[in-house]
């Protein structure tokens, strides 16, 4: 749990860039006057780090893919406490992208190019894309000639404007029209055209979660922070600055139940009827 009046925020390199130290810096200022305590970010090398970290009661809050939440909520080391809105939304459809006229418009014309993929932990930057592939009866095993694992999405959308990947996994937000709203490669500002060769359902964004030996309160100050940040206070606009968001929700069990389907056709064998809320 915290230690004197301290929230440990926890976050792994996969979510950083150039400027993160700055941004960390001013959210965790933000938040401290927000809430009444002080803010320590925590950084660890990957994911699972951070979960293990949470698990021992070393990190109160992090911010965390969703799958990785998700897993934490199963094992029983997680709470979530808040999904980040972006484009009025919190989820997204992770997707499979090409170059525009590269000739890759459908999974058939998938077989034997070479992909580029976020990380093994990403859930649409690898798992959410894998599994529903896994659900249209093609082996991700055996349909690429390549795989190459880049670290973060703008990596990805370098490696297929580059040529050094044919398609990417990442993230799209389209809307129930089938509009693209946003993705990986309007964001980081690429100079690329490219074309959505595959798309999955919605699924939740990023989740802000606290460890369940965090002190109750403490997590609902924090998520009460979150969620009721005022539009132009400076915890808004640290929030816009850190997380791309424009604010956040609550969770609910809802948001989690597509996430419970990958994991089901990912073979996980842990079972589980809904996501509870945070306490």
């Amino acid at each position: 749990m915290s230690d004197g009046g301290v929230l440990r925020f926890g976050l792994a390199p996969a979510t950083w860039d150039a400027r993160i130290d700055a941004r960390l810096a001013a959210f965790s200022r933000a938040l401290a006057a927000q809430i009444g305590m002080s803010v320590l970010p925590v950084a660890s090398s990957d994911y699972r780090g951070i979960v293990g970290a949470v698990a021992r009661g070393e990190v109160d809050v992090a911010w965390l893919p969703p799958l990785v939440a998700l897993r934490g909520v199963v094992e029983g080391s997680l709470l979530p406490l808040a999904l980040p809105l972006r484009g009025g939304v919190s989820s997204f459809s992770a997707v499979l992208f090409a170059r525009r006229g590269a000739g890759i418009r459908s999974v058939d014309e998938l077989r034997g190019r070479r992909v580029a993929w976020v990380d093994r932990q990403s859930a649409s930057g690898y798992l959410v894309v894998r599994a529903h592939l896994d659900e249209l009866g093609v082996d991700p095993d055996a349909l690429f000639s390549r795989e190459v694992f880049c670290g973060t999405h703008p990596r990805v959308v370098h490696a297929v404007a580059t040529g050094d990947a044919d398609v990417g996994a990442t993230y799209a937000r389209i809307d129930s029209a089938n509009n693209l709203r946003s993705a990986s490669w309007t964001e980081c500002g690429a100079e690329v055209d490219v074309e959505v060769v595959l798309a999955t359902s919605h699924v939740p964004a990023d989740v802000v979660a606290m460890g369940r030996r965090t002190p109750a309160g403490e997590g609902r100050l924090v998520a009460d922070a979150l969620i009721g940040a005022r539009p132009g206070s400076p915890l808004s606009r640290a929030i816009t600055e850190l997380f791309h968001a424009e604010g956040f929700e609550r969770p609910t069990s809802t948001h989690f139940s597509p996430l419970a389907r990958v994991l089901h056709a990912m073979g996980d064998p842990r079972r589980f009827p809904s996501v509870p809320p945070p306490r």
